[in-house]
């Protein structure tokens, strides 16, 4: 026996400060209080009691080995998973950062897109109000156009009746012919704006 220590109390230290040592009991007395407090206190891995069996004690040394090794490698296995856990957490967290943030770029940029295609159809149909009162504006225009030049044609007309000096008469002429001219474009301009505006088919033909 040691003095002021008994081996259970021993084992209970150094379990204390050395929790990661395989401890075994190995005595020549057999006191259940001993046996009990090293187990509860000293936390053995087994007990072994005199005399003992030389192979029987390699054999529990070996398994004891064995069984703090195997211990080590839980300890290892765990930290190595905390670790595992910890940075695949961060990389959920930096994971889910980098969603949002595109998340929020890809709505901005749908929103913006929705934007310029409003804006796109508001320009297009204000394009077409414009084309269509351009198109109403050239035809009442060309029709209007054509009643004074039919009075100017009457006119020269009625000069053209009349016996006029042969300088007169070439001038009367050219004047009829540049009205009939004039004409012909202001009808072509009229049937452009009916076509414009949808009042006419055109017919495609070959030729």
């Amino acid at each position: 026996r040691m003095p002021n220590m008994d081996g259970a109390s021993l084992l209970a230290h150094v379990r204390q400060r050395y929790p990661a040592t395989v401890r075994i009991m190995l005595t020549g007395y057999a006191d259940p209080s001993a046996i009990i407090k090293a187990i509860n206190d000293g936390q053995i891995h087994r007990y072994i009691s005199k005399p003992w069996n030389d192979e029987e004690l390699l054999l529990i040394l070996r398994q004891a080995l064995e069984h703090q090794h195997s211990e080590q490698e839980r300890l290892r296995l765990e930290r190595l998973t905390q670790v595992q856990n910890d940075q695949l957490k961060l990389l959920n967290s930096t994971l889910e950062k980098h969603v949002a943030a595109r998340t929020a770029e890809l709505q901005q940029e749908v929103r913006e897109r929705q934007i310029a295609e409003s804006a796109m159809r508001e320009a297009k149909t204000a394009a077409e109000q414009a084309n269509l009162s351009k198109t109403r504006f050239l035809a009442a225009a060309s029709h209007d156009l054509l009643q004074p030049l039919n009075a100017a044609r009457l006119f020269v007309s009625a000069l053209n009746e009349r016996r006029l000096a042969p300088a007169t008469r070439n001038l009367a002429r050219q004047t009829e012919s540049a009205l009939d001219s004039v004409e012909e474009l202001l009808e072509a301009l009229l049937e452009i704006s009916k076509l414009d505006a949808g009042a006419v088919t055109p017919e495609i033909t070959d030729f």
